[in-house]
């Protein structure tokens, strides 16, 4: 594919997965151009490393390009995207650059519904640790680092394979690990059991030199075992898997516990709690942010927080993501916030989807609050749920913002005015 002067638009370059996949191709010599409906410090940085960026969607702006490359959130009716098919340029998902990125070294993908933006930047840093200097695409920026994407020299590629609209089907990993399967993205699959299906061909999808690695915690793993052909190895902490973590122990933000192969202890990990970014902290009062959108993450993470940080106060801001997610999810989201003292929740982030009659942000207050929350509020805002917070924080609190939109802004901005 390597010109270079060919030139690649990409349609939502500003996304946190078509992001990375610009940047590498930069990287790589191509000519990238791309266009958002926002500007942000992810378009800002491409532009420094030379990529033509256009605000907003329109015509004149893909005339010489030679491939358009488009994530799920674009419609059809975008207007790139109908002058490329009146122009007859090529178009092309995400996911498609991604596989034909991944073709060109020994290819590590990782999927499941949570847990994989860490689980990748764990093993890119271990990689990395290990001099072996990996390619690495990531729906998160790695650790240490404000990028989402590395060019590598050395021979393996690391990246995320995005189960939720079954595009993870078109990569063939040497290695593909799994880190759980949960009912989610229901606005394209049927049901659970049409998730798991889809799980079990991108498993058997690795070729035979190569290997999955699967968490056995996970029940619904434990379904597709009998069905998975391809050589595998398990971890997690059930005494059956394979690999696993036994002594575990939370505490000030890191957790800690000894690896054994079957009886064997090969070690001792120490990591900071997977996900969570410290922001900050002001007066006593620390400042977090966690990508946990489902109810499953959003459980783990409380749970994992109140483990290593007894004694304080924790203050949970949450924002909503898919108007789809919160309609199928909403008695478990009404059940996921009870680790937390105080809870201020935000209108839902739309992601490009149309609202849903009745699915709002009050409704999912009022449902929690049935449930025996006894602090929740709406913030119609994030200038109303930073009032909330100055106003309610003390000497000892914590600040957790969640969710997988633009929260992650807020916590910085709480750092500046507290």
């Amino acid at each position: 594919m390597y010109q270079s002067n060919y030139h690649i638009h990409f349609v939502g370059i500003g996304g946190i997965g078509m992001s990375g996949i610009a940047e590498l191709l930069l990287s790589l010599g191509y000519r990238i151009s791309g266009s958002d409906l926002k500007l942000s410090h992810i378009t800002q940085r491409l532009e420094k490393k030379g990529a033509r960026i256009f605000q907003g969607h329109g015509k004149g702006q893909i005339t010489d390009a030679n491939v358009i490359v488009t994530s799920s959130a674009i419609a059809l009716e975008n207007p790139e995207v109908v002058q490329a098919k009146q122009m007859g340029i090529p178009i092309i998902p995400r996911a498609e650059m991604l596989a034909e990125l991944m073709r060109i070294k020994y290819s590590i993908a990782i999927s499941g519904a949570h847990g994989k933006t860490s689980t990748t930047s764990m093993i890119a840093q271990i990689l990395n640790h290990a001099g072996l200097d990996p390619t690495v695409i990531i729906g998160g920026l790695l650790q240490g680092l404000d990028t989402n994407a590395l060019h590598g020299s050395g021979e393996f590629i690391v990246a995320e394979a995005d189960e939720s609209d079954g595009s993870f089907l078109k990569y063939a990993p040497a290695i593909a690990a799994v880190t759980n399967i949960d009912l989610e993205h229901l606005d394209f699959y049927k049901d659970i059991e049409d998730i798991k299906d889809n799980f079990v061909k991108f498993i058997n999808s690795v070729p035979f030199y190569g290997l999955a690695i699967l968490c056995l915690d996970n029940e619904h793993i434990q379904d597709i075992l009998p069905r998975i052909h391809v050589r595998y190895t398990t971890f997690g902490m059930t005494a059956q898997s394979d690999l696993q973590a036994r002594d575990i122990s939370l505490q000030e933000g890191k957790s800690q516990f000894s690896v054994f192969h079957h009886d064997v202890c090969l070690g001792e990990i120490n990591l900071n709690i997977a996900g969570q970014h410290n922001k900050g902290e002001k007066k006593g009062i620390m400042v977090m942010d966690d990508y946990g959108h489902h109810p499953t993450e959003i459980m783990a993470t409380l749970t994992a927080v109140r483990e290593s940080y007894k004694d304080k106060r924790i203050i949970v801001v949450f924002q909503p993501h898919r108007y789809t997610r919160t309609q199928a999810l909403l008695d478990e989201f009404t059940r996921s916030f009870y680790q937390s003292d105080i809870l201020i929740i935000l209108p839902i982030y739309a992601a490009s989807e149309t609202p849903i009659s009745g699915v709002d942000s009050q409704s999912l207050c009022q449902g929690i609050m049935a449930h025996g929350h006894k602090d929740v509020s709406f913030a119609p805002d994030f200038t109303q749920a930073l009032s909330m917070i100055t106003h309610k924080a003390k000497n000892g609190d914590m600040v957790l913002t969640l969710g997988a939109g633009d929260i992650y802004t807020l916590g910085e901005k709480l750092v500046e005015i507290l």
